[in-house]
């Protein structure tokens, strides 16, 4: 591993992991609307993609006005669903933690800004990049080198800390050192995805990540 400066971490299912569910929960309740039924294991392999691209695949079918449709009732319903949530306490002291160590710590997720900062303390992190940044889902890497750019630490001085295999292929292809977090509805396609580093928990990467490096690359 080359000496780490920054720790970029996935929102849903990484730094927010109750977060994947309540996505499936949503989902469910939007298809269910519309007349059509959603399990986990079919919206698994789709976590991590663009909202209406998820509708598109699992709906061939469907015609663009109901994809616009029932992906406006799924940000409905996990508007509802995340009211009361709370990013786990042990996750916040981790990124506290580490930015008192010397790293930056970002946030670099596919999901829309609103969904994020809606759970996410104001001025935890040193950088936020979400969908609405970016061109190309992950995993592309576009998201993961903004990221990096914004942040000023060169891609291979970065850890990206994700929960699937779009998240694991998207850091190789930055050129990013990869931490997969185990995650219920995600775990099986990670482990195939062969991570850098597996840890079962966010707040595991304080054991690893100690100090950061004086010099800072950009």
């Amino acid at each position: 591993m080359p000496s780490i400066r920054a720790i970029i971490f996935d929102f849903d299912g990484t730094f927010a992991p109750q977060t994947n569910r309540l996505h499936f929960l949503s989902f469910a309740r939007a298809f269910e609307r519309a007349g059509y039924k959603l399990t986990e294991r079919e919206l698994a392999p789709l976590m991590g993609v663009p909202q209406d691209e998820i509708v598109r695949t699992l709906l061939p079918s469907s015609d663009e006005q109901e994809v616009r449709d029932i992906s406006a009732h799924k940000s409905a319903e996990y508007k509802k669903l995340i009211e009361h949530e709370r990013i786990p306490k042990a996750n916040i002291r981790t990124a506290e933690t580490l930015k008192k160590r010397g790293f930056k710590v970002a946030i670099s997720s596919g999901s829309y800004r609103w969904a994020i900062t809606k759970l996410l303390p104001a001025h935890l992190m040193n950088d936020l990049i979400t969908a609405e940044s970016v061109h190309r889902p992950k995993p592309d890497p576009e998201i993961l080198l903004k990221t990096a750019h914004d942040i000023h630490v060169h891609p291979e001085h970065c850890v990206y800390v994700g929960d699937s295999w779009r998240d694991c292929e998207a850091a190789r292809r930055a050129d990013m050192f990869f931490v997969g977090v185990l995650a219920d509805l995600t775990a099986d396609e990670l482990v195939l995805a062969e991570p850098d580093m597996i840890i079962d928990r966010v707040s595991e990467l304080l054991k690893i990540f100690k100090k950061a490096p004086q010099e800072v690359d950009s």
